[in-house]
C-alpha cells in the first residue's frame, strides 16, 4: 500500500478514503476501523468544498481583471482617436509625442501594472487641459485606470487566500489521510495474519491506483 501522491486532487483524496470507509464499515470482521475513516471523510468533503470556492473564487476575480483590462483599452483607444484626431492624423505632430512616447498600440501592450500607471498619470494631466476634446477623456481613464487597479489587487489577494488554504488545509488533510490509511493497512494486516486472510484480501480494501485520475 503506498501513500496518496500530492499531485492527487481533493477529490481523489476524498474517494480513496470514502472507499476504505466503505469496504471498513461494510465487513463486520473490521467495522471498528471505519469511525476514524468517517470522520476524516467528513473534513476531506468539507475541504474540497472549500477549495472549489476558492478555485472559483479566483476564477471570478480573473474575469474581473479581463473585463477591467478591456475597459480601460478602449479608453486608451479612445484618446488616442481623439489625440490623432486633433493632430490631423499626422502621427509625427508633437501633440501626439506630448501624450504618447511611444504607438499607442504599445501603450496598450503593457502590462497591467504600467497600462494603469500611464493611464491614471495622463488622466491627472488631463485635467489642466485646456483643449476640451482631450479634456473629456480625464474622467473615463482615470475611472478605468482605478477599476484596473482594483481588480488586480483583489485578485492577488484571492490568489493568497487561496495559496494558504492549500498551505494550511489541503496539504496537512493529505498528510492526516496518509497517516490513517497506513494505520488502517496496519491493523487490517494483523488481522489479516491472525485469520489466515491473506494479501489479497488486505489490498481489496485500498482503492486501485488505476481508478485515480490524478
Amino acid at each position: 500500500m503506498q501513500d496518496l501522491d500530492p499531485s492527487l486532487s481533493l477529490t481523489d483524496i476524498g474517494d480513496d478514503l470514502a472507499f476504505l470507509h466503505a469496504r471498513t464499515a461494510g465487513d463486520p470482521s473490521v467495522a471498528q476501523l471505519a469511525q476514524p475513516l468517517a470522520a476524516l471523510l467528513a473534513t476531506a468533503d468539507q475541504t474540497a468544498a472549500e477549495h472549489r470556492q476558492h478555485r472559483r473564487a479566483l476564477t471570478l476575480a480573473d474575469a474581473k481583471v479581463a473585463g477591467a483590462r478591456q475597459d480601460l483599452e478602449v479608453a486608451v483607444n479612445a484618446f488616442a482617436k481623439t489625440v490623432l484626431a486633433q493632430a490631423k492624423l499626422d502621427p509625427a505632430t508633437a501633440l501626439l509625442q506630448a501624450w504618447f512616447s511611444q504607438a499607442p498600440s504599445a501603450v496598450v501592450g503593457q502590462g497591467h501594472g504600467l497600462l494603469e500607471q500611464w493611464a491614471a498619470a495622463v488622466a491627472t494631466r488631463l485635467t489642466a487641459e485646456t483643449q476640451a476634446p482631450l479634456a473629456t477623456h480625464a474622467q473615463p481613464l482615470a475611472t478605468a485606470a482605478h477599476h484596473l487597479r482594483e481588480a488586480v489587487t483583489r485578485r492577488r489577494a484571492t490568489e493568497e487566500a487561496n495559496r494558504a488554504h492549500r498551505l494550511q488545509v489541503r496539504e496537512p488533510l493529505l498528510a492526516q489521510a496518509n497517516g490513517l490509511r497506513r494505520e488502517t493497512h496496519r491493523a487490517l494486516s494483523d488481522l489479516a495474519v491472525a485469520g489466515g486472510w491473506g494479501k489479497v484480501w488486505l489490498d481489496s480494501f485500498f482503492r486501485p491506483q488505476s481508478k485515480r485520475k490524478g
